[in-house]
C-alpha cells in the first residue's frame, strides 16, 4: 500500500490558487475532488504507528511556511494536465530533504533523493506524474506565493482517491 506524505495550503492560498490558476482548467471542465495540495514523499508499505511517531518527531521544529509559486505547466495542448512548479529553495527544500533523510534511515522505502520529481501543485484530475513527455509542454511564468498550513498523511485508496490517515499540524511563527 502506498502513503503520500502531502503538504496542504492555508484557506487564502487556496482561495488565491482557486482564483487566479484553476479556472483554466474549469473552462475545461476538469473535476477537483482532491484538495491543492504539494507530494513531499511517497513510502511503500510502512508499519503506520513507527511512521506516525518518526514523522511527528520531524515536523515538531518546522513552523507555517510559503513557497514559491513560478510557473503553470500546461502538458498538452487542450489545457487538460496542468501544474504549478513549486520553486525548490528554501524552507520546503530543506523539509524534503530531511524527510527523505530521516525516513530512509529509519528503514522506510522511499525514493532516492536524486530521483525524486519535481514539486508541483495538480490543477487537474487527470495529471500523471510522468512528465518526461514533454512534447505539448507549454509554460506560463507566475510570481506568487502560498503558505503552507499543515502536513497530512495520505492513504492512496484507488485510482485519484485518497483518505487521510493523519494530520500534522506546523507550529505558529
Amino acid at each position: 500500500m502506498k502513503y503520500n506524505l502531502v503538504a496542504l495550503f492555508d484557506n487564502d492560498s487556496n482561495k488565491l490558487i482557486d482564483f487566479n490558476y484553476r479556472h483554466i482548467s474549469k473552462r475545461n471542465k476538469n473535476i477537483h475532488h482532491i484538495p491543492l495540495h504539494i507530494v513531499l514523499e511517497t513510502i511503500d508499505d510502512p508499519d503506520i504507528n513507527k511512521l506516525n511517531d518518526l514523522i511527528s518527531k520531524i515536523l515538531r521544529p518546522y513552523k507555517k511556511f510559503k513557497v514559491h509559486l513560478d510557473t503553470i505547466y500546461t502538458l498538452s495542448s487542450n489545457n487538460r494536465n496542468q501544474y504549478i512548479g513549486v520553486e525548490e529553495r528554501g524552507y520546503i527544500n530543506g523539509l524534503v530533504r530531511n524527510l527523505n533523510e530521516d525516513l530512509k534511515l529509519s528503514g522506510f522505502k522511499v525514493k532516492d533523493i536524486e530521483s525524486t520529481e519535481e514539486l508541483f501543485i495538480p490543477l487537474s484530475q487527470n495529471l500523471s506524474k510522468n512528465f518526461s513527455s514533454k512534447s505539448n509542454l507549454s509554460q506560463t511564468s507566475i510570481d506568487s506565493f502560498a503558505k503552507i498550513e499543515k502536513v497530512e498523511l495520505w492513504k492512496i485508496v484507488g485510482n485519484k482517491k485518497y483518505s487521510v490517515v493523519h494530520t500534522y499540524n506546523l507550529r505558529e511563527f
